[in-house]
This record gives structure tokens, sequence and C-alpha cells, in this order.
């Protein structure tokens, strides 16, 4: 994305890195966190931020209940979820991709010091402020 990285949090911005080192679906795989230069969902944070980030695997597991592959899930994790057969690399970037919006969502509210700000609900979700 052209703006990806301005200004952005830690957070985002490893979530962002995590994101593109998979951003393809020969660069992802299931079962492992690495194998010959594919990583899974956790495995790719894990490569980005040199260790495991307890707050990134956070961000991304906000998202899950809200994806339906993951509603009858075995494992309701991050790795539960990119390991199960029905989900696809369309799914991992989306999941990926609301976590980055979350992180950037409370970026700027940690940044602009509000919690409740009509113009980040706006920017982030499409919502108008009314």
């Amino acid at each position: 994305m052209p703006f990806d990285g301005l200004g952005e949090s830690p957070e985002a911005k490893l979530l962002i890195a995590a994101r593109d080192r998979i951003g393809s679906q020969i660069r992802w795989c299931k079962g492992l966190l690495s194998h010959d230069g594919q990583w899974c969902m956790v495995g790719a944070i894990c490569a980005t931020a040199d260790n495991l980030r307890s707050e990134l695997i956070e961000l991304l597991a906000a998202e899950l209940p809200t994806w339906a592959p993951v509603a009858d899930c075995a494992e309701d994790s991050v790795t539960g979820f990119n390991d199960d057969a029905r989900t696809t690399h369309a799914d991992v970037m989306a999941v990926f991709g609301r976590a980055i919006s979350r992180a950037r969502l409370q970026g700027y509210r940690s940044r602009s010091g509000s919690s409740n700000s009509g113009a980040a609900r706006q920017m982030f979700t499409g919502t108008p402020v009314r």
C-alpha cells in the first residue's frame, strides 16, 4: 500500500512487514513456523520481529472471532486458524489487514490521547461521524 509505514505505530510496522513476508501464496505455509522460505502467520511475526511478540499475536487473534472459517475451528488461536484446512491465503491476508487497521487505530488513539475519536473511527472503518 502506498502509505504503509508512514507515521505507523511500531506494532503496525511489524504487522505490515510480517504480512509482506507472506504476501504471496508461495511464501506462506501451514503446519510449521517456517520451511524453505515459507512462514505461517506466527512464523512471519517471529522472523520479522526477531522473536515472538505477544502483542502482535493478540492483534491478530482479536480479528479471528469475526472470521467465518474459524467459527468452528477446533483450536481457537492464530496457529489453529492458519493451519485449518479451510483457511486460504486470502483469509490470512485479510486477517493481517484487519489487525494492521486495529494497530493503526490503537496507535492513533495513544498519540491523540483519545479513546473514542470519531475521526479515527471514520478513517479506519469508513463509518461516518455523526
